[in-house]
């Protein structure tokens, strides 16, 4: 080969790994900047990226009931997703960008429920994947789900507050519903009036700190006729900070409280801990896998 071809030949081969390295940074800074969509998070964990991870002290009757493990999720259309487990108990409840519930998964041990939540009704399922529901209950309309147990994992809480979103001062009255006294026996859910007071913002201690957190006071007015036997007067009080963690909610009737011991969020440099990811990627997973195993054995 001559010296000239030599020469070119190097020249080339210079260029060519100058253009493949200004192709590669470009494609980093693409990589960077692409907004994210749904299909490039595919490898997201269907239920969401973890936000929130608390625990909880629950007391009954001014005894201790156990430490429950919480977490919150968002997924990237805004729905968001709450697990809660709680010795034997395990809650999933998800609802919508506006707070409105979608499903609710209660267990414990090997009795359960499964709710999906559709128009005016509310559809009881027995697998995760069923396409069929067991049980149909009709629900007056714009009647929020406020189920009540003891144990109670309070996971429908994070979002029955977020869709009151009181301002400190005001009151309003919602409409709530619970399972009936007759379960699976009526085809309805119970409905019963109560009243919502934010009463401002008050110094609480909790295990987890003293924190300047909003003051929500919530009245039943009507009576129900729920399994939970509530009645006019019964009254439970929340406390939450602005981003809507709780912090405490004390329900009079027993009494029975639920106090935040530790917590961590995302992004926040001011709580180090972990969010246990992983372990939050495990209970869904298999609640979901449970259940689609469940549904293949029953066809």
């Amino acid at each position: 080969m001559s010296p000239v071809n030599v020469a070119k030949t190097g020249l080339y081969r210079l260029c060519a790994c100058i253009a493949g390295l200004v192709l590669l940074t470009f494609g980093c800074v693409i990589h960077k900047q692409a907004p994210e969509t749904p299909k490039a998070r595919a490898n997201v964990h269907e239920f969401g990226r973890v936000v929130f991870f608390g625990r909880y002290q629950h007391r009954s009757r001014n005894r201790d009931a156990g430490l429950a493990d919480m977490w919150l999720a968002r997924q990237y259309d805004g729905d968001m997703v709450c697990l809660n487990t709680l010795g034997q108990m395990t809650t999933l409840a998800m609802c919508d960008a506006k707070f409105h519930p979608t499903r609710y998964y209660s267990k414990w041990g090997g009795a359960g429920s499964h709710l999906r939540f559709e128009n005016k009704k509310i559809s009881n399922y027995t697998n995760w994947n069923d396409a069929k529901p067991t049980k149909e209950y009709t629900v007056e309309e714009g009647a929020i789900y406020d189920p009540n147990t003891r144990p109670d994992s309070y996971a429908m809480a994070n979002f029955i507050l977020r869709r009151f979103a009181l301002k400190p001062g005001e009151s309003r009255e919602f409409v709530m519903c619970d399972y009936g006294r007759n379960g699976d026996k009526q085809d309805d859910l119970p409905s019963y009036r109560v009243r919502v007071e934010h009463r401002g913002k008050e110094k609480i201690a909790v295990p987890a700190g003293t924190f300047d957190a909003n003051h929500v006071v919530q009245t039943q007015l009507t009576p129900s006729y729920t399994w939970f036997k509530k009645g006019p007067g019964h009254v439970t009080e929340f406390w939450y900070l602005d981003d809507f963690t709780i912090v405490r909610i004390l329900r009079h009737r027993e009494p029975y409280e639920f106090l935040l011991q530790e917590y961590t969020k995302a992004g926040d440099a001011k709580t180090t801990g972990s969010l246990n990811e992983d372990k939050f990627a495990e209970l869904v997973g298999n609640i979901s896998l449970e259940k689609t195993a469940q549904t293949s054995e029953s066809k």
